[in-house]
């Protein structure tokens, strides 16, 4: 059982502080790359580590050269706060340099990130990192907002498996300063920044008598979108997995570890399908002249779809104590799919057209989505899915929120000496976790599904 932890407000700045210098470091990098030398990588600073899809790892050729100057922008953090004391052991490692273009929307992948609950949390953890033995959000500074969606600024942790053996090799646990979000360049593009950067609660428990050790890790990522489906992604990071004598396993391990991050931008289509079971949904419009094929219904609306018109996609399943959960297969009408990777802003428009009409016809529509893509009509359900009742966690979380205290939003208003302690209001706010619960979260994952002909 975790204990609540709290933040004072000296720490809370000391958090801003850190994580703006970190973004706006990362952000100049950016600049430097994407303007200044056109998206070329400088080989005689970086040299190729691993290529995945369109996607290239390098690692920096002088140790120590991007992390001397990042140091000299983070030692007054680091001294202002114990939190912050293994900032020197985190960016200490080899700098690796992430380069290339993903599919998927910038809007999208950060939204992913905002995690509200548990199963939300285990979602993202499960599908970034494959299996990982417990996760949680431990505080939250900054909750997103109806006028900031993206936002987030808190604690979480996560634990991994152990790399190899379990019987010789340990776990790896981290726990870090998550903040995302959207800034602008000195151009006034608009990107999207992940940053995770680990930090030392002395609330949290020592897990080495649990057979994990701490892992150390600095990333920060910034996502810009290219063309429409199309994003950039541009990455800085250090990460320091301990106890790994052998220096090509620990590389390896963290080369894996940041290809891994960028499984974000397909993580968005996971969490909107398990979000969406059970709402309605009506593009596939296949309701006769199927002939002989085969029909099974599409587990997120309910919709008969024939083997043309259905692929099989992961969801989430909450494990029995709604901590952590597994990805499993199923069949996903096509419908479904094209929804689940539409522009969160073409969702968010949808669903402001939606509200329109409904206060001009004076009639409630309950689905935030469009009613062009409610369900025209239902058909028998041929699934039996147990579905899990939610439990109460025992342990609690607070929530931490300080108004009229936002990060800044373009690299200009982030000097290196920014001035963020000036009077704000604190509001406490006691939220247990896992108050908010996914809407898939069948108790053993148990679906059976009888195909039949119409």
């Amino acid at each position: 059982m975790l204990p609540d932890i709290s933040v004072p407000y000296h720490d809370y700045i000391a958090c801003k502080d850190l994580s703006s210098r970190l973004l706006a470091h990362t952000v100049r990098a950016f600049e430097h790359f994407a303007y200044d030398r056109l998206g070329e990588v400088d080989t005689r600073f970086w040299k190729t580590q691993a290529l995945r899809d369109e996607l290239t790892v390098y690692k920096g050729r002088q140790a120590g050269r991007v992390s001397e100057s990042l140091g000299d922008s983070l030692h007054r953090c680091a001294a202002s706060s114990s939190l912050f004391s293994t900032t020197p052991a985190a960016i200490t490692p080899a700098t690796m340099l992430l380069t290339g273009v993903h599919h998927g929307f910038v809007e999208n992948a950060i939204s992913t990130l905002v995690t509200k609950s548990q199963e939300e949390l285990a979602l993202v953890i499960r599908y970034l990192h494959g299996s990982s033995s417990d996760c949680g959000i431990l505080h939250v500074m900054e909750p997103p907002t109806e006028d900031d969606p993206f936002h987030f600024l808190g604690f979480k942790y996560y634990v991994s498996q152990a790399v190899g053996d379990p019987r010789l090799c340990k776990r790896r646990h981290c726990v870090y300063l998550e903040d995302s979000g959207f800034t602008r360049t000195r151009t006034g593009e608009k990107l999207g920044y992940h940053i995770m950067h680990s930090v030392n609660l002395s609330q949290f428990p020592d897990l080495r008598s649990r057979n994990s050790i701490p892992a150390l890790m600095s990333t920060r990522f910034l996502y810009r979108q290219r063309e429409q489906g199309k994003v950039e992604v541009f990455m800085l990071g250090n990460i320091d997995i301990k106890g790994l004598v052998v220096k090509p396993i620990s590389l390896h391990y963290a080369v894996e570890t940041m290809l891994n991050m960028t499984r974000l931008l397909d993580c968005s289509e996971t969490k909107r399908l398990t979000q969406w079971h059970g709402s309605s949904c009506g593009r596939v419009g296949k309701d006769g002249g199927l002939g002989t094929l085969n029909v099974v219904e599409c587990l997120v609306c309910g919709r008969a779809a024939c083997s043309r018109c259905r692929a099989s996609k992961q969801v989430f399943v909450s494990s029995q104590d709604g901590l952590m959960g597994r990805l499993i297969m199923v069949p996903v009408c096509t419908g479904c799919i094209l929804e689940a990777n539409t522009s969160f802003f073409g969702v968010l428009r949808s669903q402001r057209r939606g509200r329109a009409r409904s206060a001009r016809f004076g009639r409630e529509i309950l689905d935030y989505r469009s009613p062009r893509t409610q369900r025209r009509g239902g058909s028998s359900r041929a699934m039996n899915v147990a579905m899990r009742s939610p439990s109460v966690d025992r342990r609690r979380r607070s929530t931490t929120h300080w108004k009229d205290d936002k990060m800044p939003s373009t690299p200009e208003t982030q000097q290196s000496s920014p001035d963020p302690y000036g009077s704000a209001r604190q509001t406490w706010v006691a939220t247990p976790r896992g108050t908010e619960v996914v809407r898939l979260t069948p108790r053993e994952a148990s679906i059976t599904i009888e195909e039949r002909k119409p």
